[in-house]
């Protein structure tokens, strides 16, 4: 089934269990770590977005108006 790029977002009590659920379903990680990559290009970035026990990886940046976009992963 092609459903093309999407994310959906939810609240879980286990990470590990719900990723192996849904990857029964067919879903499958992709992408990696942009935050490391746009450190390595000089962009500040705050937040943790490195694997975390709760919540999704994410962090957030300050563009030049002031706007603090936030960048989140769901695995």
């Amino acid at each position: 089934m092609q459903l093309g790029a999407f994310s959906v977002s939810l609240a879980v009590e286990d990470i590990a269990a719900s990723r192996a659920s849904y990857e029964k379903l067919g879903f499958e990680v992709i992408g990696g770590e942009l935050r490391a990559e746009l450190e390595r290009r000089g962009i500040a970035a705050r937040g943790n977005a490195g694997d975390c026990d709760s919540g999704a990886p994410h962090f957030t940046l300050t563009d030049p108006d002031g706007n603090p976009p936030l960048v989140d992963q769901h695995v």
